[in-house]
């Protein structure tokens, strides 16, 4: 039979691609399209979705594929399909529109929209017809085509009431920069969400957010509160522990269903593996416990065995579904564990999984960890460290029997913004690890976005997928590339990086900064959307008004040049006044006062250009130091090593790494 495409076949983005073979009429997000809608007098049908979403490929398959709902949006409809990862702009606003008009949201997003791109209904995943009191698609689209043809005028009082809250929405709250009190507040409203039990933050579906635990890492270190550490390492060893992370190839999955963290929605996202591997860093430079540390260094194992692009950069994502059916790729029973393992060693290391007959998610085992080692070594009359031995090898054969599956959809696109976030992560590793091969990788990711991503006018793009080069940069991917790149000056010290971050910092400022102080979203020479949108709460990544901020900050500290330091107060002070009202929900700007507040270590050390100083640089990321900049300072001689500086008092007597060490644990000792 003869597949019939629509003008998706045309694009560019692996998520619109998979809807190419829909009988659906559906277009990019391009003038043409709301061009026909105003010449035919239709509304608009927008869907924002993305390659791994689960349920976004359930709708496609109930609805998008059908031709009896495909008949009904080509008719009424000019129907328009975006890739959020693509458009995270687009996704933002629409985002906006769905929570205010429903008080949530989610993916697939579903809006209705008049010719002039006014948002007047929002909806998530609806089935085909209706299911359990939910209304059905095609009922919703009947009564969406009717409305608009009978209650026209109520439609434009709705969209007239929407925009006006959008545009409320959009402009931060100034203010005067807030002190440690303030953060107090927000460090209370977490203690308020925190669950003691299973760890993480509220007591029903659970996403990682690292920044909660980066935001609790400097409360201990500012404040000495150990139960603020406590909160941090109990909540990253029961996400380690749990189904959410990949116990045999390593990384995380986006989120749990329930509040344990044990059953995953599937999909892996580049950004989620990079966010958590640095908190995992960080966490390790709180406690000096190597099972943190282990943790990230597997994230980097996944990144480099099973996202990494030939170019050298990261591809985006891995799907939820294989075969059509979600988490198939991962999960086991007894008998294939023993088919692998054989009997007995199959018996123990269903135990340390928690694999059973019953099983935990369709009659299969989502692997986890739910019984102590020691526990089990005791039971089994063998060492502790022997059992761990044997794991790491019954690890290393059971990922190879399971890479022989049916491997889920790869999103092979490449975002300059998650590169970024995963170049910093990478740049942490070596600095603290002084693996070479996370510096590799690192530089290699940079790399590839300077050669690729960069038009030949300097002009930075977000998206490439196979030679295609596509979309002008948002605030996100300039804030991301330049934590990246200030990241790896600070892990390595070498010249060119500061010289690069530099020139994206000068980039950021001319394309983005706002009169506010604040950073728009999208760039003077970009698509305008409805509303001028300036944000930096807190999401599942971080804003790029935040990472900016910090960048700024840092390079100040740097450099000494206090235009930078000036920018960077800037951006905390068009938020401050948001930050005042609703303290927790800015936690990615409490990150940048660090570099701000006393203690904010500087550390400059002598510079030869034959002299090696990555063992100063893994002596400064021995010891958990917010706020920490090192910086190269010739007027420094040989002799004298490194001066680490702190408010007005500087020490000059530390000629020895391990003196260094010594003297940021002993900053951070005096309150």
């Amino acid at each position: 039979m003869k597949v019939i495409y629509n003008r998706l076949k045309q694009s560019n983005s692996p998520y619109l691609l998979q809807h190419a073979e829909n009988p659906v009429d559906w277009y990019e997000w391009r003038d043409e399209a709301f061009a026909r809608a105003a010449a035919e007098d239709k509304p608009v049908f927008l869907s924002i979705g993305y390659a791994t979403c689960h349920w976004c490929h359930v709708m496609a398959h109930e609805s998008f594929a059908d031709p009896a709902v495909a008949a009904v949006l080509n008719r009424d409809f000019v129907a328009i399909k975006v890739d959020r990862e693509e458009r995270p702009d687009l996704d933002d606003q629409y985002m906006t529109v769905s929570q205010l008009l429903t008080g949530s949201g989610g993916w697939p997003l579903n809006l209705f929209l008049t010719p002039n791109r006014l948002p007047f209904y929002a909806t998530t995943y609806l089935p085909k017809t209706p299911r359990s009191g939910s209304i059905g698609f095609i009922q919703l689209l009947e009564r969406i085509a009717a409305a608009w043809h009978e209650q026209r005028a109520q439609i434009l009082s709705s969209c007239a009431s929407i925009c006006e809250d959008l545009q409320r929405l959009s402009v931060p709250l100034a203010g005067d920069l807030p002190g440690p009190a303030l953060q107090q507040q927000a460090f209370l409203q977490l203690q308020q969400l925190y669950d003691h039990e299973a760890g993480g933050f509220g007591q029903g579906h659970k996403f990682p957010m690292p920044v909660n635990l980066q935001f609790l890492l400097r409360v201990w270190r500012r404040q000495g509160d150990q139960s603020a550490l406590s909160m941090v390492t109990h909540t990253l060893r029961r996400m380690a522990d749990g189904g959410i992370h990949d116990q045999l190839g390593g990384g995380f999955h986006r989120y749990t269903v329930d509040r344990f963290w044990l059953e995953p929605h599937f999909e892996k996202m580049l950004y989620d593996q990079a966010l958590l591997a640095y908190a995992y860093l960080e966490a390790f430079q709180a406690t000096g416990q190597h099972d943190l540390l282990a943790v990230a260094e597997a994230i980097f194992g996944y990144l480099e065995r099973d996202l990494l692009a030939p170019g050298g950069a990261f591809f985006c994502a891995e799907d939820a579904d294989s075969a059509g059916e979600e988490g198939q790729f991962y999960i086991w029973t007894p008998a294939q564990i023993a088919g692998v393992l054989g009997e007995e060693d199959g018996s123990m290391a269903c135990q340390i999984w928690g694999v059973t007959a019953a099983g935990n998610f369709a009659g299969r085992n989502i692997l986890h960890r739910p019984v102590n080692l020691d526990q089990v070594a005791g039971e089994r009359g063998i060492p502790v460290a022997v059992l761990q031995q044997q794991m790491v090898f019954w690890q290393q054969q059971l990922l190879a029997d399971r890479s022989r599956r049916l491997r889920p959809l790869r999103d092979e696109k490449i975002l300059t913004e998650w590169n970024g976030l995963a170049i910093a992560a990478l740049a942490k590793g070596y600095a603290v690890t002084g693996q070479e091969n996370y510096l590799r990788l690192a530089s290699q990711a940079l790399a590839f976005l300077i050669r690729t991503m960069v038009q030949p006018d300097g002009r930075l793009m977000r998206r490439w997928y196979q030679d295609d080069l596509a979309i002008p940069a948002l605030l996100d991917d300039y804030a991301a590339l330049l934590w990246g790149i200030v990241e790896l000056h600070q892990a390595t010290l070498a010249p060119e990086y500061l010289t690069s971050a530099c020139h994206w910092a000068g980039e950021l400022t001319r394309l983005f900064l706002l009169p506010s102080g604040a950073n728009s979203a999208v760039a003077v020479d970009a698509e305008q959307l409805l509303v001028t949108n300036a944000t930096a709460s807190d999401g599942v990544i971080p804003p790029g008004n935040a990472l900016a901020a910090a960048s700024f900050l840092r390079l100040a500290a740097i450099t000494r040049e206090e235009s930078y330091a000036e920018i960077g107060k800037g951006i905390l002070r068009a938020f401050a006044g948001s930050m005042t009202k609703q303290p927790a929900a800015y936690l990615g700007l409490w990150l940048t006062h660090d570099y701000l507040w006393e203690p904010a270590p500087v550390v400059s050390v002598h510079g030869a250009p034959d002299r090696d100083l990555r063992s100063w640089i893994k002596a400064a990321a021995t010891t958990f130091s917010p706020g920490l900049v090192l910086r190269v300072d010739d007027s420094i001689s040989a002799q004298q090593g490194a001066l680490l500086c702190s408010g007005q008092a500087c020490r000059a007597d530390l000629p020895e790494e391990v003196l260094l060490q010594s003297a940021l644990d002993e900053l951070w000792t005096i309150k």
